[in-house]
């Protein structure tokens, strides 16, 4: 398992699972915009096997923090993967860039 920054290279799969999970859902360019151009966006997915099976985006801004979107794919509900992997200070060491 393994946490990583996202990519655009992800975006086939991201979306599909926003697809999957939700009836109003981010398009490719919501995405984009977030990766490329938000300076307050940070977003990771988690990969079992090489296969992105969720994500996170988050907004820091300051001393506060909003999660802006979150998707695991339903056959890895349930399985509390983030936790399996200490996916919190995964993502918070992520975050030393700040």
């Amino acid at each position: 398992m393994l946490i990583r920054a996202m990519d655009i290279n992800d975006l086939e799969r991201i979306v599909e699972l926003e697809h999957i999970l939700f009836t109003s859902t981010w398009d490719v360019s919501d995405f984009m915009y977030e990766i490329l151009e938000n300076q307050f966006s940070y977003n990771f997915v988690l990969e079992v096997d090489e296969q992105i099976v969720g994500y996170v985006g988050v907004w820091i801004m300051y001393e506060q923090s909003q999660i802006t979107t979150v998707g695991i794919d339903p056959d890895y509900q349930g399985a509390r993967l983030w936790e399996t992997i200490n996916g919190r200070d995964a993502c918070l060491s992520s975050f030393s860039r700040l």
